[in-house]
């Protein structure tokens, strides 16, 4: 491929990588550190930094939506309008997809229909969620919150080597 100049985005829409400015759709395309700004804890808060998104809750199913289109029927039995795809696999559980961030590499909203390359649940569009890869040296992020009525969060991810040549990730 092309040399990736420095500072340069580089997003995988088309399902390999390219820079952002070289594919012909409307893409948000979010990093980690934008998620720690905004006060990003999951993916419900999408939309406070990706115009035109919203994920929505109808009982415990969760329901994103793209520039206004979504499911009308919400159900464990059916799914979303929007594919969910978490590095690269397509999500449809709809419950799964509502969990807290840890170990968030980027998002991509790839906004409108997505139904060549993402199948016929991308009629909205499509979410693709990459995580951190295990890495070579030990890393780690913890966070622990405390909310009104008594609520308690905890969020950690620890990645490092084993063995020569074999990595973790939790």
């Amino acid at each position: 491929g092309a040399e990736i100049a420095p500072g340069e985005i580089i997003v995988t829409a088309q399902r390999r990588a390219e820079a952002l400015e070289d594919v012909p759709m409307a893409i948000t395309a979010i990093s980690p550190q934008t998620f720690e700004r905004a006060g990003v804890k999951n993916l419900t808060d999408l939309g406070q930094v990706a115009p035109g998104v919203l994920i929505s809750y109808n009982g415990a199913v969760t329901q994103p939506s793209i520039r206004g289109i979504t499911n009308v029927v919400a159900g464990n039995a059916f799914e979303n309008n929007v594919a969910v795809y978490i590095d690269g696999f397509y999500t449809p559980d709809t419950v799964s997809i509502s969990g807290d961030i840890a170990n968030i590499s980027g998002i991509e909203v790839l906004k409108g229909p997505q139904g060549t390359l993402y199948g016929r649940n991308a009629t909205g569009g499509a979410i693709l969620i990459t995580t951190l890869a295990p890495s070579e040296t030990f890393t780690g992020k913890a966070e622990v919150s405390y909310a009104r009525f008594d609520e308690r969060v905890a969020n950690a991810f620890l990645s490092g080597p084993i063995a020569d040549g074999v990595k973790f990730s939790v």
